[in-house]
């Protein structure tokens, strides 16, 4: 340089007019039933914004081209079965040794969402030390089902967040729901919290 300083750079783009910028640093995300519609979108998305994603799905053959397609690490197994649902969360923890964000997208009435965030609970008394970060969790299902007031005030111990985003309507904002997902779990979202959210057809 010809001052004899060196130039500072930042990885954030310039600031456009009609852009919105989201700062999102690399997490250690999770989806359950990844290789579906709504699940694979979301893989995608956190994906490309770098994050360190692994998903569960009992489809072989799916997971494995979805595995293939997006980098994310395969978990092959029913998420609703418990013991091979927590064999898997303890060897994620094991190579991890946190989980971030949560995506449940297995919509069983509540049971694959109260057994994550108790995992997730459970998970963070042992560590070391506290989660900067804190945590999210977005449970993705059909119908609004039971009350989350109890799992939201467990975990706000942790400084984890839960959210639901009910899908309604004939057609499935498939993208739609992967980006509120992002958006839910962003570091600057922490104060949305106990929200369930209405997605369906586009007006």
């Amino acid at each position: 340089m010809r001052s004899g300083k060196l130039a500072r750079h930042s990885l954030r783009p310039a600031v456009r007019k009609g852009v919105w910028w989201l700062d999102f640093p690399c997490r250690r995300v999770l989806v359950t039933d990844g290789a579906c519609e709504v699940g694979r979108a979301v893989i995608d998305e956190f994906c490309r914004l770098g994050c360190k994603v692994a998903f569960f799905d009992g489809d072989t053959d799916s997971g494995m081209s979805t595995s293939y397609a997006t980098g994310a690490r395969f978990i092959h197994g029913d998420v609703r079965d418990r013991e091979c649902r927590d064999t898997a969360l303890r060897g994620l923890a094991g190579a991890w040794r946190d989980i971030d964000i949560v995506v449940n997208t297995a919509d069983d009435g509540g049971a694959v969402m109260d057994a994550l965030a108790d995992f997730i609970a459970g998970l963070r008394e042992h560590l070391p030390y506290p989660n900067a970060f804190g945590g999210r969790i977005v449970d993705v299902v059909s119908d609004s089902g039971g009350n989350i007031g109890e799992l939201v005030g467990r975990l706000a111990g942790f400084r984890m967040t839960l959210n639901r985003i009910v899908v309604k309507g004939k057609e499935r904002p498939v993208a739609g729901i992967a980006r509120l997902c992002v958006f839910l779990s962003a570091p600057g979202s922490g104060f949305v919290n106990g929200a369930e959210i209405t997605a369906g057809d586009e007006i």
